[in-house]
This record gives structure tokens, sequence and C-alpha cells, in this order.
């Protein structure tokens, strides 16, 4: 009952976060839509905006994952899980636009570094199958953040039809990042690592 309460209540902030950014404001304008006072906001999300985000963004990364991946290799399923992200960002893109505003404030960077983090380990987890604990844990989950967010702010401003032009910025991002782990598994090797 608790999750329809806050995703029925989410539906109707969202509605608001494009003109209102993450704020009380935003809260109050989702409470009122909703049919209650301006307050009940707070009280479904006590941690204010914040926490009304996190609640999006967890919602975002279930709806990411919730058909079964088509593709076998990695990489390929990684770039489908984000594909599906995108998809389903720009059915709200302008509260994309604001999300990546509001965390991009100093006090804010933390929680950020946080929210892209549970996704790209979500992520790894589903696409991946990584249950690594060592240094590939981390360098993996680093390297695919990067990717994340690049493309994410390139989405932004991508004007192109279905978004052809984040597709092709991603393809090639993930292609470095392969590049990449290509150079440093031949010096591992080399050096007897």
């Amino acid at each position: 009952m608790q999750e329809e309460i806050k995703h029925k209540l989410l539906e109707k902030i969202l509605e608001a976060v494009p003109f209102d950014g993450w704020s009380e404001s935003a809260l109050e304008y989702g409470a009122k839509k909703a049919g209650h006072h301006a307050g009940y906001a707070l009280l479904v999300f006590p941690g204010g905006a914040m926490e009304a985000l996190d609640y999006y963004l967890v919602m975002l990364d279930k709806q990411m994952l919730a058909r079964e991946l088509q593709e076998t290799r990695i990489t390929a399923r990684i770039r489908e899980v984000l594909v599906r992200r995108f998809e389903l960002l720009a059915k709200h893109k302008l509260v994309a636009g604001r999300t990546v505003a509001y965390l991009a404030l100093p006090w804010n960077l933390a929680q950020a570094s946080h929210f892209v983090w549970r996704t790209v380990d979500v992520i790894w987890h589903v696409a991946g199958n990584d249950r690594s604990i060592d240094f590939n844990y981390y360098s993996k989950r680093s390297l695919l953040a990067g990717v994340y967010s690049s493309t994410l702010l390139h989405f932004l401003k991508d004007d192109s039809k279905g978004h052809k032009d984040t597709l092709d910025f991603l393809d090639r991002r993930l292609e470095e990042v392969l590049r990449v782990g290509k150079f440093i598994h031949e010096c591992s090797s080399k050096a007897g690592l």
C-alpha cells in the first residue's frame, strides 16, 4: 500500500519538476494534484525533494531492468540496459534535465555520486552477472559510471529523431571502454600480474 501511495504521489510531483525543479514547491503541487493537503508529500517523503528524487531513481532502475535481456555478450547486454534507461528518461526529458541540474549543486554532489554508483552497480549485477569483490568491482563500475554520465549529458542536448545521436555517442563510449580494458589486460599480462 505504501508503495502505491508513493508511486501515485510521485507521478503528480513529476508534473511539477520541469517547472519547479526538485523542490518543496514541486512536492506541494504533487500533493495537491493527488487530492491531499500541501504538507502530505512530506509525510510520504519525510526527506523532502531528495527522498522523492531517490524514489524516482529507484523506480527508473527497476523499470530499466523489468524486461528480460535479449543479448548474450556482456557489452551488448550493458548497452541494452542503458538504451532502456535512455528510453525511460526520454518520457520525462525535462525531468531528467532538472534532475541533473539539482544533483550538480555542490551540496548534492555526494548524493549524486551515490545515485550513479547504485545504478551502474545494478547494471553490472544484472547485465554483467558481476559478483566480483576485488579491484575489478570498482574499475568496472567506475568506467561504466563515466560512460553513463557522459552519455546522459549528451542525451540532454540531443534533439535527433529517436535520440540516434545519443545512441551513437553511447556506442563510441562503450567502444572506448573496451579498448581501455584490452590495453589494461595486455599490460597486466606483460607485467605478469
